[in-house]
């Protein structure tokens, strides 16, 4: 049994926006039997705007994850955005969550059901530089970056990590084509029969097909997707369902 608490709070100012949430867990194991109690992470997020003339913009995102009873001190995403006209076209600079399937369009790390990118990928976040916006009826990234994951923002083994990610988005619902290609420091969750979690530098190709629709207050979504790590041929699939109790 596991159970979470999510406590966010928003103050704001002038094109400032400061952000933050707990998310404490109780487990329950019945062999062998323990309970816990934890601070399964807090965050601290602040987000600038400045606007020009033109009415163009610059972001600012800042964001730290005090994580496992505050044992973890880690960035979360760390990033300059330049928004041109419209948000047609934007490039992104810093330490990003990599635009591929649902991970493009909705992050579940603090979730207790979440995607399957520590699974699939093994990278979630990235240092780089990211081409996004839309055109019409379609939104499209393209992000170049290190690499490294979480684990260090500086090393003389990066990697190029080539990562992209073409929607159609219409109304309620989208669908999206993903890839990534490279040699990310990948760090995999421990699957069935595993003790821990495997991180090492994977030869990978991926790509994925994600879809949205919502149905007034409930929300679908789905991912599938393979490709190969070092020559390896790996699959999988997720389906997660959200129901909104408020408006």
């Amino acid at each position: 049994m596991l159970a979470t608490a999510l406590l966010p709070t928003l103050t704001s100012a002038e094109g400032l926006q400061l952000s933050g949430g707990i998310d404490g867990r109780f487990t329950h194991e019945n062999h062998p039997r323990r309970d816990e109690v934890a601070l399964k992470g807090l965050f601290l997020n602040l987000r600038q705007v400045w606007a020009d003339e033109s009415g163009d913009r610059w972001i600012g995102v800042g964001q730290v994850d005090f994580d496992n009873n505050f044992e973890d001190i880690r960035p979360y995403q760390v990033y300059l955005q330049y928004k041109g006209p419209l948000g047609k076209w934007n490039v992104r600079a810093g330490h990003y969550l990599l635009p591929f399937g649902l991970l493009a369009t909705y992050d579940t790390e603090r979730f207790v059901l979440q995607g399957f990118e520590d699974t699939s990928l093994g990278i979630r976040k990235d240092t780089g530089i990211q081409f996004l916006g839309h055109w019409g009826a379609w939104d499209y990234a393209v992000s170049l970056s290190d690499g490294l994951g979480d684990i260090r923002l500086a090393d003389s083994r990066a990697n190029p990590v080539f990562t992209a990610r073409l929607a159609h988005v219409k109304d309620d619902w989208q669908v999206g084509f993903s890839t990534l290609i490279g040699r990310p420091w990948a760090r995999f969750e421990p699957l069935v029969g595993e003790e821990e979690a495997s991180a090492r530098f994977t030869q990978a190709r991926r790509f994925a097909l994600d879809a949205t629709k919502s149905f007034g207050p409930l929300t679908i979504r789905a991912e599938a997707g393979g490709g190969t790590d070092n020559g390896r041929g790996v699959w999988g699939g997720v389906a997660l369902a959200d129901y909104a109790l408020l408006p």
